[in-house]
């Protein structure tokens, strides 16, 4: 992931912080109780709606309940992306994500955002301007 050579902005990125990265994440970065996490890979799946549902398979295994909504097609630099919102129980938790994933015969991106449910009105336009701001390597 960190080999790709991506481009990623964040508003006000003085009051964002950058985590140390955990896997699966290339980068984290956090805005008080905001997450926006890149998982950036140099191998193609060759779709968008098969890394759509390998991430919806992945978050239902580590769920203890979820319910996600129907992706939507979105284009972010020239490509089409779909993202979809995620209601997941994890340990005991309840947290509320915005995904966008993107796959072609070169490269699998996720952008995946997160939030508790009570703020998630909040931070999704700033999710959206986070994730429409990616760059794939020319």
């Amino acid at each position: 992931g960190n080999a790709l050579s991506y481009q990623i902005s964040l508003p006000s990125s003085e009051v964002w912080s950058k985590n140390d990265s955990r896997p699966p994440f290339d980068y984290l970065f956090s805005y008080r109780d905001a997450y926006v996490g890149v998982i950036a890979e140099g191998i193609g799946l060759g779709t968008s709606q098969k890394i759509c549902d390998l991430s919806k398979t992945n978050l239902a295994a580590k769920a203890s309940r979820y319910v996600t909504t129907t992706p939507v097609a979105l284009d972010i630099d020239s490509h089409s992306w779909l993202t979809y919102d995620a209601t997941a129980t994890l340990t005991g938790v309840e947290i509320k994500y915005r995904f966008y994933v993107y796959a072609d015969s070169n490269y699998t991106i996720q952008v995946i955002t997160w939030t508790g449910p009570v703020l998630f009105d909040h931070y999704a336009p700033v999710f959206d301007r986070v994730a429409k701001s990616f760059k794939l390597p020319k």
